[in-house]
């Protein structure tokens, strides 16, 4: 397995930061013959609620290539989280849904996800 990567972002700060970030990949899977490539677009932002919390939208488009296969698919994402941040410890939670187009009717998708972290910091 190899992987390329490529990515960048830039950031407008102030009081709802925004952030709009690039990026490409190429894997190769030489035992198994097989190429992914991938390209995309995230945005995303920061909307203070109180001094502890904030709400965290975002939004993401990416296009596949599979390779040998000639598959073409597109997902697009959208969501919203938020945190609550304490002194030793970031709660979130959040949801997302994607939509997956593909050339493929069989690998057409769509999933909601819902998620709960904690992360603590000493």
């Amino acid at each position: 397995f190899k992987r390329e990567a490529v990515s960048a972002y830039v950031t407008r700060e102030g009081n709802i930061p925004v952030t709009l970030r690039v990026f490409a990949d190429k894997d190769d899977y030489t035992i198994e013959n097989r190429e992914d490539k991938l390209s995309g677009v995230m945005l995303s932002a920061e909307i203070p609620i109180t001094p502890r919390i904030k709400a965290r939208p975002i939004l993401n488009y990416t296009y596949y290539k599979f390779l040998p296969q000639q598959e073409k698919a597109k997902r697009y994402g959208a969501g919203l989280y938020f945190d609550y941040e304490t002194r030793i410890t970031t709660l979130s939670f959040g949801y997302i849904h994607n939509l997956g187009d593909s050339t493929i009717n069989e690998n057409e998708y769509r999933n909601n996800r819902f998620w709960i972290q904690a992360k603590f910091t000493l």
